[in-house]
């Protein structure tokens, strides 16, 4: 083959790949797609519930109430529910002092009556002093709180306490919108024996 031939049929070559390679890069730079793809983005929620049915009027009779509360992770996340206190200011904080608290986790709400003995896992104080009711929960899990509670002879006559039971879930240092429940402890004359 001449140098002349192979000089030719190099440029045609060329040519060639040119033009029938144009199209296959003007197809691929103007082709669009579209893909969809979709996260869970974690939300931290809490839930509380039984807190108003632990409203009682204490009285020479009647000085030991015990109710049970369900703390709930409402989030689509593990997290750690925990609660504080908060008596309001335009109630008696001497009452909340006064009435001894003791609250286990059981298995549920029918788990907790007045004659249920006090299980591990207990914490103990008053409705000013009370320690965190804290637990870890899976997604949509709750648990069950046994609170007793027991009114001194040190409790002022003839008072109300309003009590609110802050909750949040935590994970890691994220932290939920805080939920609470509240309940109202009442002292009669004669509370005590």
């Amino acid at each position: 083959m001449t140098a002349r031939l192979r000089l030719l049929l190099a440029a045609l070559l060329v040519t060639l790949f040119v033009v029938g390679g144009s199209t296959a890069a003007w197809a691929l730079w103007t082709t669009s797609g579209s893909a969809t793809s979709s996260i869970t983005i974690g939300k931290l929620a809490a839930a509380i519930s039984g807190a108003e049915q632990m409203t009682t009027t204490f009285s020479a009779t009647n000085q030991t109430v015990t109710s049970p509360l369900t703390l709930t992770n409402s989030s689509n996340i593990t997290g750690t529910t925990a609660t504080t206190l908060q008596v309001t200011s335009d109630s008696s904080s001497a009452l909340a002092q006064a009435v001894q608290v003791t609250a286990w986790p059981v298995s549920g709400t029918a788990a907790c009556t007045t004659t249920t003995a006090v299980g591990t896992g207990s914490v103990s104080g008053t409705w000013a002093t009370l320690p965190s009711l804290s637990t870890t929960l899976a997604p949509g899990a709750a648990t069950v709180w046994c609170v007793r509670s027991t009114i001194t002879a040190s409790a002022p006559p003839s008072a109300t306490a309003n009590v609110h039971i802050v909750l949040t879930t935590t994970n890691g240092s994220w932290t939920s919108d805080v939920v609470w429940g509240g309940f109202y402890l009442n002292s009669s004359a004669a509370s005590t024996s």
